[in-house]
């Protein structure tokens, strides 16, 4: 029993010293520092990405009709028509594996 009892303190403790080393994002991105708004390297030189809540809701559309654009493109119905399109290539491509003869075969 004393083993188990170590072994779960062990873990908490390197628990604790994950969340020590670990940056704050929230707190990074309430005070402004170089990494919010989708900077793209961290203190370590990785690439990382903003939570949601601080990329700025203000885009540059920099193509007219850009705006129209991504409001038709991100739309269910459409996106449901590209999955669509998608579903029925892969399935056209797999009855033709499975119908079309392979070139070494004598079938006619």
């Amino acid at each position: 029993m004393a083993a188990a009892e170590i072994a779960i303190r062990n873990a908490k403790e390197k628990e604790q010293r994950k969340k020590e080393k670990a940056p704050n994002r929230a707190e990074d991105v309430e005070a402004g520092s170089p990494m919010d708004h989708g900077s793209m390297a961290s203190a370590r030189g990785h690439p990382t990405l903003s939570p949601p809540s601080a990329v700025p809701d203000e885009r540059v559309w920099k193509l007219p009709y850009q705006q129209k654009v991504e409001k038709v493109y991100t739309s269910f119905s459409v996106q449901i028509g590209v999955a669509a399109l998608i579903f029925g290539n892969f399935l056209v491509s797999a009855l033709e594996k499975q119908l079309l003869p392979t070139p070494d075969s004598t079938a006619q």
